[in-house]
């Protein structure tokens, strides 16, 4: 036989493990498009409260809360809404935890509401003298520490208002915009400058005051007794029944006293950058510097 005849021998081949195609489910969680927090929209001017873990709350020190409602919800500051916020407040104080949770002051803005709150936790002697904590916590063994609280009262007004809000306004849907910003006051300085600034927002954000002793009838002020003026009541505001529960905390009764004493009606915050004044509002704010500086008023 010819070489040109002579059949080539076979190669040997080695085998070759093939890979099947593995089709597996989309797992929660993990790095991947579209996944976590939406970003918060970069032509807001306010940035949204931050989720990390609040610090823990001491029941000797008083709640500064501000709560802000979502887009679409008309303003805030009327008489109906005002008495629905009262009525919420009520309501809470007989729940379980009113006996450890109060809003003490409260103020109504257009799109927020500001709160001045006290919490104390439940120790085992007073679950076991209130039968309504006695049925709730007590069959397990379990003590409300201060820091949960502040967190039932906080979430419970929150539920609670919005639930009523929505049907006063006949929607549904979301109320709150964002999660409640928080500050805990430790000092008599604190606590005066929040009660300041709670009573007075509504000039803050560019409401005219003429003359002294005017004071905000969307909130507490009208029947808080620690001004130093003589002011407008609630009862020429016709309030009939004011909200003015005693403040438990020696900070929020008489210990802020001591950071300046009284509050007069010209002291306030000061104006948000987003408020703009004419030239005659501008010059009665200048005559307001005056009568500060006049009676001895910092800030």
């Amino acid at each position: 036989m010819s070489e040109a005849q002579r059949k080539p021998a076979p190669r040997s081949r080695e085998p070759k493990q093939l890979e099947l195609a593995v089709v597996t489910k989309a797992a929660r969680g993990g790095k991947r498009k579209g996944a976590g927090r939406p970003p918060a929209d970069p032509r807001a001017t306010r940035k949204n409260t931050s989720h990390r873990r609040r610090p823990d709350h001491t029941a000797r020190c008083p709640v500064h809360v501000t709560m802000r409602v979502a887009k679409g919800i008309p303003p805030l500051r009327c008489e109906l809404v005002r008495n629905l916020l009262k009525k919420a407040l009520k309501d809470q104080a007989r729940r379980d935890y009113g006996a450890g949770f109060q809003i003490v002051h409260f103020s109504i803005q257009d799109d927020h509401l500001h709160l001045a709150a006290e919490a104390k936790g439940a120790s085992a002697e007073d679950i076991a003298r209130s039968p309504r904590l006695l049925s709730q916590r007590a069959k397990r063994g379990l003590e409300t520490k201060d820091r949960d609280m502040i967190r039932r009262g906080i979430a419970g007004l929150a539920i609670s208002f919005a639930r009523r809000l929505n049907k006063l306004l006949g929607r549904k849907g979301k109320v709150w915009a964002d999660r409640h910003h928080r500050r805990d006051l430790a000092t008599p300085t604190d606590v005066r400058n929040t009660l300041v600034y709670i009573f007075q927002n509504f000039r803050r954000h560019g409401t005219r005051v003429h003359g002294i002793g005017a004071t905000d009838r969307f909130s507490t002020a009208p029947s808080f007794e620690g001004w130093l003026d003589a002011v407008a009541t609630h009862e020429v505001y016709g309030d009939t029944e004011p909200w003015r529960p005693s403040p438990r905390t020696w900070l929020l009764g008489h210990g802020w006293l001591r950071a300046g004493g009284r509050i007069s009606t010209v002291q306030a915050p000061p104006l948000s950058p987003h408020v703009r004044f004419s030239p005659e509002a501008l010059a009665y704010e200048a005559a307001i510097a005056w009568r500060r500086a006049e009676l001895g008023i910092l800030s």
